[in-house]
């Protein structure tokens, strides 16, 4: 088996409200190859619940494994702070059509990116994969970092496990080859 370099957490833009289209695509491709001694790899430019279009349609130029995601809040509980979780689209090709799809989905969503951990408009998982019924995703929640993780989404008094279980029940998680 060969090795391959993954990043499925990239962002372009310090603010998803202002979008980076001036991101420096090569450089970024520099380091990769330098960190995976040119290996092959795969990544995703995965914004705070917005996809930074420019910056993606410039990589699809560029990149031979790229996976359209974006990095989003979700919220568990009213009474909790949210998570966040990546969602990535299972594409047969990014297409400026299928980023602006997405887009105007997201800006319903979340009509302003950035998101405080009191914000009570941010989206259940729930709505969120209605909202993508049309297209094959995967999600995957945030994890060893001290910040919106999943498990801190939770209140206390709820089973852990439970909710793991029923989030990755109802999320239709499925695991799909580029």
């Amino acid at each position: 088996m060969d090795t391959i370099y993954l990043d499925l957490h990239i962002h372009t833009s310090e603010n998803p409200n202002n979008l980076n289209t001036n991101y420096d695509i090569d450089t970024l491709l520099e380091k990769i190859d330098k960190l995976a001694n040119q290996s092959d790899f795969l990544i995703s430019l995965t914004d705070h619940n917005t996809i930074n279009k420019t910056i993606y349609l410039e990589a699809k130029q560029k990149v031979k494994n790229l996976l359209l995601g974006t990095e989003l809040h979700v919220r568990n509980y009213e009474n909790a702070k949210p998570y966040h979780c990546h969602i990535y689209f299972n594409l047969k090709e990014i297409t400026d059509t299928i980023i602006d799809d997405i887009n105007q989905t997201l800006d319903e969503l979340y009509p302003d990116k950035v998101i405080s951990k009191d914000d009570p408009n941010v989206p259940s998982l729930e709505t969120i994969i209605k909202a993508f019924d049309s297209y094959e995703i995967i999600f995957l929640p945030h994890g060893g970092q001290s910040h919106s993780t999943f498990d801190k989404s939770i209140p206390e008094g709820v089973q852990f496990d439970n909710i793991i279980e029923r989030s990755i029940y109802y999320s239709m998680i499925q695991f799909f080859y580029l």
